[in-house]
């Protein structure tokens, strides 16, 4: 049995293990803010990104395919603290606070293994009635463990892997307890086009019909000397019931060449479309835009350790609503031992 059927078979077998246990998620990720602030600053462009030979922190959470270029063993820790966010039609978030920590190791040339903790205290969530009246409101908080793994194949350019996730300590049941999967691939189509592909929470799907979510993405690479500009594209579906979010995530990255020099600067941006629709409330229907920015500072102290920090944030047009500058920064610090 060659080594590709053999990952194959892997993942299956994984995925539909914990199909026994109870799954349960809603339409409101509790972390949609991701485990990234490249990403973000790629506007969640990242289905296809496979982090280069050096790997990207954080980047298992939108598909954990791109685990499998991760070299070495890999720490990173994220923050964000944000006020005034919206939800839905109907619920708001006054302010909350985020962390994220993620370790990763190659295991063989071809496997890697990661762990990450998620901690979001989303402080104080409030509800209106469809007049704007303030119904009540009460604290949340949740966390996730999530363990991943990735497998890249020696002949042709092919990752693939898994997520097990693992919510708990939800908030007077407004965000249950969940355990999923995640499972997602990358390849090559193209010498200068790798295409990703990613499916989340089939488990529930499976259990209650509500899905697909998922992501198909396109990452365009050296089309311009040496590989200064890197550009993204996704599309992203979350259907739950009577409401869909369609995402159109568009990014590009910049790769100034700096050969001479330790430290590097990497600079993002990034433009977000959506169409979010329920058929029973339109109120909110319509474009979600945001213009979305970043930079990555590198610092190569060793011949193989790193140190990088990530900073984003974003400008935000919701729905018919201007919600102008995001109150809220991404800050990533990651280190490649």
């Amino acid at each position: 049995m060659n080594k590709k059927r053999a990952a194959f078979i892997y993942i299956i077998l994984v995925a539909f293990y914990p199909c026994q246990l109870l799954s349960y998620t809603t339409f409101f990720d509790p972390f949609y803010s991701g485990a990234s602030a490249r990403a973000f600053g790629l506007a969640d462009a990242v289905t296809a990104e496979d982090g280069g030979g050096h790997g990207e922190p954080g980047i298992s959470y939108y598909n954990p395919a791109g685990l499998g270029n991760h070299r070495g063993l890999n720490i990173s820790t994220m923050v964000i603290e944000n006020n005034d966010n919206y939800i839905n039609a109907d619920e708001f978030i006054d302010t909350w606070k985020y962390l994220f920590i993620e370790g990763s190791m190659q295991i063989k040339p071809d496997f890697n293994i990661g762990l990450s903790y998620f901690v979001h205290s989303l402080g104080t969530l409030n509800y209106y009635d469809e007049n704007a009246n303030h119904l009540g409101e009460q604290n949340i908080s949740v966390n996730r463990i999530m363990l991943s793994s990735a497998y890249k194949s020696k002949r042709k350019y092919f990752l693939a892997g898994i997520n097990f996730k693992f919510d708990f300590s939800a908030g007077e049941d407004v965000i249950p307890n969940m355990i999923d999967i995640d499972l997602g691939a990358i390849f090559e189509l193209l010498p200068i086009l790798n295409v990703g592909v990613v499916l989340k929470n089939p488990i529930y799907w499976i259990r209650t019909g509500n899905g697909p979510e998922g992501a198909i993405g396109t990452k365009w690479h050296n089309i311009v000397k040496n590989d200064i500009i890197q550009l993204l594209f996704d599309i992203n579906v979350n259907q739950n019931n009577n409401t869909y979010l369609i995402n159109y995530n568009l990014g590009l990255k910049f790769n100034p060449s700096q050969p001479d020099s330790p430290l590097k600067f990497f600079p993002v941006i990034g433009l977000k479309l959506s169409d979010w629709n329920n058929k029973f409330n339109t109120k909110f229907t319509g474009a979600f835009q945001a213009f979305t920015f970043g930079c990555g500072v590198l610092y190569k102290f060793a011949s193989k350790n790193i140190v990088r920090l990530d900073i984003a944030s974003s400008y935000s047009l919701k729905g018919t609503q201007e919600l102008g500058w995001f109150k809220d920064i991404f800050v990533l610090l990651s280190f490649k031992l």
